[in-house]
């Protein structure tokens, strides 16, 4: 129980500052395919939970869950369309 609270205590102290200065630049789906290291992925997956585009465990694994959470953010960040030919 201990362990679980500084862990929980930890995250909250250091994710709003990582969160606030790193996060703006998050690379492209390619780009982390080929050169992101554990601990840049952790951090990505990080950035992208306390956005609300990544549920899953911050783990460092390039699975499905990170790759989708990363193109949902990239999406939404460029206002890609509902629709495709539309603006709306």
């Amino acid at each position: 129980m201990k362990i679980f609270l500084i862990i929980a205590i930890s995250l909250t102290l250091f994710a709003p500052s990582y969160a606030a200065t790193d996060c703006a630049n998050l690379p492209t789906v390619e780009q982390f395919k080929k050169s992101s290291s554990n601990m840049d992925t952790k951090k990505i997956q990080l950035c992208l939970s306390t956005a609300g585009f990544y549920a899953g465990k911050i783990d460092g694994l390039k699975g499905p869950l990170t790759i989708s959470a990363l193109t949902k953010y990239h999406a939404k960040r460029a206002g890609t369309p509902k629709k495709p030919g539309t603006t709306k």
